[in-house]
């Protein structure tokens, strides 16, 4: 499997990182395609996947801040972000912050 992990000196590190983070890391690609989640991330997106098929899938809510930033995709600027809150339940919400990963020189981020 290709990830954005094999392309790094020390993969297994940079898992610890991100697993260690108190938000929610969901690495996907421009389709949609889970890269890398840290448990908190898997948490959230099991959440709002209740009742679905396909409960490995960005949910709706998550990917309509993805789909935004791929729409306004500039290959020469990809330090554009998409920011939204989702509600999840009455009394909670999160934020969710698009950004694009430059994984490779030459490839899309």
């Amino acid at each position: 499997m290709n990830t954005a992990f094999s392309t790094v000196k020390h993969p297994s590190l940079l898992k610890a990182i991100l697993e260690g983070f108190i938000d929610g890391i969901l690495i996907v690609t421009e389709h949609g395609e889970w890269i890398h989640a840290n448990d908190r991330a898997r948490r959230i997106c099991r959440q709002f996947a209740q009742g679905l098929s396909q409960p490995d899938r960005v949910p709706h809510e998550i990917w309509s801040a993805c789909q935004r930033l791929i729409d306004t995709l500039n290959p020469t600027n990809c330090t554009t972000t998409a920011e939204d809150e989702i509600a999840a339940g009455k009394s909670m919400s999160y934020r969710v912050r698009a950004q694009w990963l430059p994984i490779e020189p030459f490839q899309p981020p």
